[in-house]
């Protein structure tokens, strides 16, 4: 399985407008998004992602 995952720096914190694809969002801190994200390929992905920054 392939999975994608992207990432943004924002200034403002600002609404999303979702498709119908999608039910919900959250901003998360780094920190917040470990203890939220339950799939061990999207804490992965986050683990992968703070390597970079």
């Amino acid at each position: 399985m392939q999975d994608f995952c992207f990432t943004a720096e924002i200034e403002n914190i600002f609404d999303v407008k979702l498709s119908d694809e999608h039910e919900k969002y959250k901003w998360c801190s780094y920190i917040e998004a470990k203890e939220y994200l339950q799939w061990e390929h999207n804490l992965n992905a986050l683990n992968k992602l703070m390597q970079k920054v």
